[in-house]
């Protein structure tokens, strides 16, 4: 485990938040965070890449109750609200986010 306060959940950028809210009301669907900011501990410990918007708070990996990963995808993309966005596997979760591409 880490020490670093903001891993509670209570830092994200607020443009990123204003983002989120925006694509929920796009979508008219309440949005479940999977997993949002993280610091650099815990982003290495679930796998993240090094410079991941992760540890930024302008990236999120999210979630529609009775809609596919494939289906959320395609709101997001065409919603316009995210730089960057994909299907976690083959499931329902979506990584979004506005910062630069991680390498």
């Amino acid at each position: 485990t880490c020490n670093d306060l903001r891993c509670s959940g209570n830092y994200i950028s607020s443009n990123f938040l204003n983002r989120l809210q925006a694509f929920r009301t796009y979508l008219g669907r309440p949005i479940k965070i999977i997993s949002g900011f993280r610091c650099a501990t815990k982003n290495k410990a679930v796998g993240g890449v090094k410079n991941s918007n992760h540890t930024t708070g302008r990236a999120a990996d999210i979630q529609v109750a009775g809609m596919s990963g494939s289906a959320l995808l395609a709101k997001v993309k065409a919603s316009g609200k995210f730089t960057y966005m994909y299907r976690i596997g083959q499931g329902n979760n979506v990584h979004v986010d506005t910062g630069k591409l991680a390498i």
